[in-house]
């Protein structure tokens, strides 16, 4: 009897152990409804319900002098985000060491999160080029639910952002300089891109043809994209 005991009690120590180890299907079933509500919230091109995806303590980041920051991380998903739904969602979860793909691009000191990410959510699209577009979405959970999670700039990343910004308004001024001079084959080739929301095969065509760098090529498409009926 002590030793059926024992044999029992082992096995509920080892189930216990691996549903430690693996997402259960709640977890992973609300990360797939955050993505999909996300993309969904994307292409309704309603900024407010994007904005509800983000982490409560993200949204209390938000006020007046870190608004413009949250608005550009917004409208950025939204000129980057295909037409057609995601192929394919890969979930991995993170470490603590783990380093936020933002940090890459600007500096860490003045880039803090109010909750760092626990769980990446890779989603992949099937462009009309057949290139494989992918975004990448960094999560963590509030209560039973999961939202995306971004920076909350303090002092130092709000003045770096300003600065930021400055360059981009002279990088669009040429950029729009540049688009007023797409005209004929070109300026049709790109119009069919953007027709079916593949900005990355619009930009490949317009370096393609203008021997531009990558990033000019964006900024000239963010341009035309801009200019749809």
């Amino acid at each position: 009897m002590k030793r059926s005991i024992t044999i029992a009690m082992c096995s509920l120590a080892l189930l216990a152990c691996c549903a430690a180890s693996v997402p259960g299907p709640s977890v992973r079933d609300g990360q797939i409804a955050l993505a999909k509500g996300y993309v969904a919230a994307l292409h309704s091109k309603d900024h407010a319900r994007v904005m509800s995806f983000f982490h409560p303590s993200v949204r209390a980041c938000i006020n007046d002098k870190t608004r413009s920051f949250y608005d550009y991380i917004v409208a950025q998903q939204l000129q980057g985000m295909p037409a057609s739904d995601y192929t394919k969602i890969t979930i991995t979860k993170v470490g603590p060491k783990y380093t936020p793909i933002i940090w890459a691009f600007v500096p860490a000191k003045g880039f803090p999160y109010p909750v760092m990410p626990t769980y990446d959510i890779q989603l992949d699209f099937q462009s009309s080029t057949s290139d494989l577009l992918t975004d990448m979405l960094e999560v963590a959970p509030s209560g039973s639910s999961w939202y995306l999670v971004v920076p909350c700039p303090n002092a130092y990343g709000l003045t770096y952002m300003r600065d930021m910004q400055a360059r981009g308004d002279r990088q669009r001024a040429q950029a729009k300089q540049l688009a007023s001079a797409v005209h004929g084959a070109l300026l049709a080739q790109i119009k069919q891109f953007l027709s079916h929301g593949d900005t990355l095969g619009a930009a490949k065509a317009y370096q393609k043809a203008t021997g531009s760098d990558f990033s000019t090529a964006v900024t000239v498409i963010d341009v035309l994209d801009g200019q749809k009926p």
